[in-house]
């Protein structure tokens, strides 16, 4: 039987990994922080059974590296979970031994790995940046980036303003007050009072009763309370008010049903809220209002989703029930305010890998383009965020690429704002590292990308000197490439002007007679 593909055991080891399992010996903080380490590939591998692309000979000496490397720490993580207690303790420098082998193996797999041939998204690329990452990596013990091997001087960890900046946005439209991270994240939440759940109790009573009017206002009533605070959305989430706000999603009342659907949104930006609307089966009936209800109702809906998709396992749920073809259609066909709302759903739905091929073949791509090319400016910024995001997916850089995006590209290049800059030269730099590389190189040279590259290298954001620097080196082989090929063209010209020195003489106009004389004048004429 052939071996099965370096990829294919990656992706096996690491799943195998995320299985669960305990460790109940003297290893145990070891294994569990290696086990998390493991985890952190899972992106990782889930990106490589998705290529199309079979890896070159190169890409698959470094999987088949890596693959070896997870298959011995499997190993030993198995030996951790099975092994007598007694002999581990007892064969204590063996055992550490090992460690240190399987975790120098794993990390230098890891470093030599050529990320940049194997065409993987940004996401996973640059992911000991993401928070939680890096969260996991403080956790375990360590001192030092993961990437540089340089001791960090502190571990403050600062947001993700990205995505803060887009929930801002929304906050302030929405005329809701922005969350703030807690000091004291414990700290229990005050109880309701007699007087509050009495109240709260009598308008979930409305909420099941017959009269349609009964239940609009009680719906209406509820959407009020769960906006002013953070302790009316537990209170009344307590009270069982998701279930039942959740079945009035179907009523044929639309102004009912766009109460019910802003009322879960409300209590959905409470963190505690999130996880009851999710195990209540919420995304299909608020699904249902995105794509039936009235404007606002379907803004709204957008909306509970964005609010829902902050967790990362809910961005794979929520993927699979439908949610991304309607809103796409809402960012094509909505308000201003449902379009700003749709928008922020998607860009939190496609930071998981598994959601861009539904956005891209839902026709996003289009439409984000026609956004980034509008001359108002209207929602540049979160075109600019999706649109840098859908272009690490293999097929959304064939989308992108088929819309001639290089002129646009390079004006935000030197005149957008920081953030958008740094888009655009992350898309730019998909752009120019897949199979039309050479057309998008060659018409952002057309373009003048040079000049606008070299400042953003130098003044940018952080991501954005990063992929300047990136850019400016492919580009600068570019232009060079094309500079030996009029080299050389030039030269071949000359060696044939050498071998032929002259031109083929031209017959000149004048030995050419007027007119042919006629062979027939040279015979007798027949009578």
């Amino acid at each position: 039987q052939a071996p099965a593909p370096a990829a294919e055991r990656v992706a096996a080891a690491v799943e195998t990994v995320a299985a669960p399992g305990e460790f109940r010996n003297a290893y145990r903080r070891q294994l569990l922080a290696l086990s998390r380490r493991i985890r952190l590939l899972g992106p990782f591998a889930e990106e490589l059974r998705e290529r199309r692309r079979p890896p070159g000979e190169e890409e698959e000496r470094a999987l088949a590296t890596l693959a070896d490397a997870l298959e011995k720490a499997l190993e030993l993580l198995k030996l951790g979970r099975e092994g007598s207690r007694i002999s581990l303790v007892f064969d204590r420098d063996r055992v550490m031994n090992i460690f240190q082998e399987v975790v120098a193996q794993l990390e230098q797999a890891l470093l030599d790995f050529p990320y940049n041939e194997l065409d993987i998204s940004d996401e996973v690329r640059e992911q000991t940046y993401e928070r939680s990452c890096i969260e996991k990596w403080l956790a375990s013990g360590h001192h030092t980036c993961p990437t540089t091997q340089q001791r960090m001087a502190n571990t403050t960890l600062t947001a993700n303003y990205v995505l803060r900046s887009l929930i801002s946005q929304w906050c302030e439209t929405n005329g809701i007050e922005a969350p703030k991270r807690s000091s004291q994240p414990n700290k229990p939440m005050p109880a309701c009072s007699s007087s509050e759940r009495a109240n709260i109790d009598a308008l979930l009573s409305k909420l099941c009763s017959p009269d349609p009017e009964e239940q609009r206002s009680a719906a209406a009533e509820l959407r009020l309370l769960a906006k002013r605070n953070a302790h009316n959305r537990l209170c009344i989430a307590e009270a069982g008010a998701i279930p039942l706000l959740l079945s009035l999603l179907s009523s044929s009342d639309l102004r009912t049903q766009e109460h019910a659907v802003t009322a879960l949104l409300n209590l959905s930006i409470h963190e505690d809220n999130k996880a009851s609307i999710m195990s209540s089966g919420a995304v299909p009936s608020v699904v249902h209002v995105l794509k039936n209800g009235s404007m606002e109702a379907r803004e709204n809906a957008a909306a509970t989703l964005f609010s829902l998709s902050v967790v990362d396992e809910y961005k794979v749920m929520i993927g699979g029930t439908g949610a991304i073809p309607a809103l796409v259609v809402l960012l094509s066909e909505g308000s201003q305010r449902g379009k700003k709302d749709a928008a922020a759903a998607l860009f939190n739905l496609c930071i998981y890998q598994g959601n861009k091929g539904r956005a891209i073949r839902a026709g996003l791509v289009p439409l984000i383009m026609g956004l980034v090319t509008n001359p108002t400016g209207a929602l540049m910024d979160e075109a600019m965020a999706i649109l840098s995001i859908l272009s690490s997916h293999q097929e959304g850089k064939a989308a992108i690429g088929a819309a001639e995006p290089v002129p646009a590209l390079v004006e935000l290049l030197g005149s957008g704002s920081p953030r958008n800059r740094e888009n655009a030269a992350a898309v730019m730099l998909h752009l120019c590292s897949g199979e039309q590389q050479l057309v998008h190189l060659a018409r952002a040279h057309e373009c003048g990308i040079m000049v606008p590259l070299r400042e953003l290298a130098l003044n940018g954001t952080e991501r954005g000197k990063r992929k300047a620097v990136q850019l400016l080196e492919r580009m600068s082989r570019f232009v060079v490439q094309q500079q030996e090929e009029q080299e050389s063209n030039s030269r071949l010209q000359a060696t044939v002007a050498q071998v032929f020195p002259q031109a083929p003489e031209q017959v000149q106009e004048r030995e050419i007679p007027d007119q042919l004389e006629s062979p027939a004048s040279q015979y007798p004429t027949l009578l």
